[in-house]
């Protein structure tokens, strides 16, 4: 699967160097717990990373055709489709709201937060 628990910046750092470039140090990400559960649905998503549907505004939503070749090419048994599915759909909800979070907010004249007060 595609999780890992920490990359390599040393082997980063070496590689950026090859280059005349170094690597900045980073905040170390917040510890967090899976349920083993949620894993398998979990792990499907980070399977999935790379098959985003997107329009104008940036992602709309994961490919679902890529994620039945993901199922299939992974041997996943199809009884346990639904359930992985909808796993993936939270995944991938709580994905496209975070993603719209980080979105710049336009103001256009129409808009509430354009008015004055």
């Amino acid at each position: 699967m595609l999780l890992q628990e920490r990359p390599d910046t040393r082997a980063q750092g070496q590689a950026l160097a090859a280059f005349g470039l170094r690597l900045e140090a980073q905040e170390e990400p917040a510890a967090f717990m899976v349920w083993p559960c949620v894993m398998p649905g979990l792990a499907l998503f980070a399977d999935c990373m790379t098959q985003w549907q997107s329009g104008f505004g940036g992602p709309v939503g994961l490919r679902y055709e890529a994620v039945k070749a993901v199922l299939e090419i992974r041997d996943v048994p199809r009884k346990e489709w639904p359930a992985l599915f909808d796993d993936l759909r939270i995944a991938e909800g709580a994905a496209l709201a975070y993603i719209d979070e980080q979105r710049p907010v336009e103001l256009t004249p129409t808009s509430p937060a354009a008015k004055p007060h």
